[in-house]
């Protein structure tokens, strides 16, 4: 198979190039959103008064900061596949793509555990 085939290893590199940015402007984005929403409609004393613990209410916000990236990398590994059959190349090779998820998303938990935890 030689020629112009969008090979699984040059796709993740793209993916990875511009990924990282993007994530991060998002999960910062989001992460001041979420805290600050309930401070600007001066609700956050009802809440702190209310009988729900706290873990619950920043373990909600943290698995909430964590779909938006994950949902960021199955579409853009979705893409890579569309774009893959769009030229007539199908032989994926979906552990890459799996290793894209761990080596993509760990530092976005890293991240997102900062951002809970600074701007709490």
């Amino acid at each position: 198979m030689q020629g112009n085939y969008p090979l699984t290893g040059f796709m993740i590199s793209n993916i990875l190039e511009v990924f990282s940015a993007l994530a991060m402007i998002v999960i910062i984005f989001y992460s001041s959103e979420q805290i600050f929403r309930n401070k600007s409609v001066q609700i956050n004393e009802l809440i702190d008064s209310s009988p729900v613990s706290s873990l619950h209410l920043y373990s909600s916000k943290f698995l909430a900061l964590l779909l938006i990236p994950a949902t960021m990398i199955l579409l853009a590994v979705a893409i890579a596949v569309a774009a893959q059959i769009s030229v007539g190349y199908y032989h994926f090779e979906p552990f890459v793509y799996l290793k894209l998820v761990y080596y993509a998303g760990a530092p976005i938990l890293i991240v997102v555990s900062i951002a809970l935890i600074t701007q709490s």
